[in-house]
C-alpha cells in the first residue's frame, strides 16, 4: 500500500480548515454565494481534458482547496434547517457537513494521500447509509470542474434520480449539468454509444425502404440479433500474456502456473 498517512492527514487538515473558514465567512440568512461560485471556478481554472493526454500534476495541488469550497457551498446552500433552528443548544448540528470518511475518499479516489498522488483507477468502499452519494455528488463537481465528463452509474434508476435531483442545485449553481451525467449502467453505456448520433435512427437510415429477401432481413442472424456491444481492453502487457498462453498451450499450464509468470504480474500491475 503506498498510502502517506502523514501525507493525507496534511491534505485533510488543509481541506477542513479551509471549509470551516469559508462557513463561518458566508453562513448568514441573506448570505450571497455568487463570490464563492466566482473563487471556486477561479480556483478551478479553465480546463478541457483528452483522454490519452490528462493533465493532472499541475491541477492535484488545488484539490483540497477546490473540494473544501465545494463542500462550503453544498453546506450554505442547505443551511435553510440551520437558520430555523436558531437559539437552540444544538443549532450547529443541522447544517449538512461532510464526514471526514467522505473527504478521505474522495481523496483516495483521486489519488491524494500517496507517495505518487497520480490519478489512477481506484475503488473505495463505502457501506449503506455512510454517504456513496454525497461521495460521488461531490467528487462529480471536482473531475467536472477540472474539465471531465462525468458519468455516475447505478443498478437502480429510482436511487439515480434520487442523488441527481439531491445535487443538481449544486451542479446548476457552478454551470456543470452538461458535463454531469447520472443514470443506470444501461443507460449510461446507450448514452456513450450514442454520442455521435442516435444509434437506432442511424441503422433505421441504413435499411432501405424496398426490400429483397425479407425473410433474411427478419432471420435472427440479422434483424433479430442480440446488439452487444463491447469493449476491447488494450495494453502491452495483454498482449504479452495472450501470447505467452498461446506459445505454452501444449504445456497445459494451470491458472497457479500463468499466475507466477512476470507476463502475468506486469499485466496486473
Amino acid at each position: 500500500d503506498f498510502i502517506d498517512l502523514n501525507l493525507l492527514r496534511k491534505r485533510f487538515d488543509e481541506f477542513h480548515k479551509i471549509y470551516q473558514e469559508l462557513v463561518k465567512r458566508y453562513i448568514k440568512p441573506d448570505m450571497k454565494l455568487e463570490p464563492l461560485v466566482s473563487d471556486i471556478k477561479l480556483i478551478a481554472g479553465t480546463n478541457k481534458q483528452i483522454p490519452d493526454d490528462i493533465e493532472w500534476d499541475t491541477i492535484k495541488s488545488k484539490l483540497p482547496r477546490l473540494t473544501a469550497h465545494i463542500f462550503a457551498l453544498w453546506t450554505l446552500k442547505s443551511a435553510e434547517h440551520y437558520f430555523e433552528a436558531k437559539g437552540s443548544d444544538n443549532q450547529e448540528s443541522y447544517l449538512l457537513q461532510p464526514h471526514a470518511a467522505q473527504v478521505v475518499a474522495i481523496f483516495r479516489m483521486l489519488g491524494i494521500g500517496d507517495k505518487e498522488e497520480k490519478l489512477n483507477n481506484n475503488l473505495v468502499q463505502i457501506g449503506t447509509g455512510e454517504g456513496k452519494s454525497i461521495t460521488l455528488g461531490a467528487t462529480a463537481c471536482i473531475l467536472a470542474l477540472l474539465g471531465f465528463d462525468i458519468y455516475c452509474a447505478c443498478y437502480s434508476q429510482y436511487l439515480s434520480q434520487g442523488d441527481y435531483k439531491s445535487f443538481l442545485p449544486l451542479f446548476d449553481s457552478l454551470g456543470l449539468v452538461n458535463y454531469i451525467h447520472y443514470g443506470t449502467f444501461n443507460e449510461l453505456c446507450e448514452e456513450i454509444i450514442n454520442e455521435d448520433g442516435e444509434i437506432r435512427q442511424i441503422i433505421e437510415q441504413i435499411i432501405p425502404q424496398n426490400l429483397n429477401e425479407v425473410d433474411i432481413f427478419f432471420s435472427p442472424e440479422f434483424y433479430g440479433n442480440l446488439y452487444t456491444p463491447v469493449a476491447s481492453l488494450r495494453d502491452p502487457t495483454i498482449t504479452a500474456l495472450v501470447y505467452l498462453i498461446w506459445n505454452q498451450r501444449n504445456s497445459k499450464m494451470n491458472i497457479n502456473q500463468v499466475k507466477n509468470t512476470a507476463e502475468y504480474q506486469a499485466c496486473i500491475n
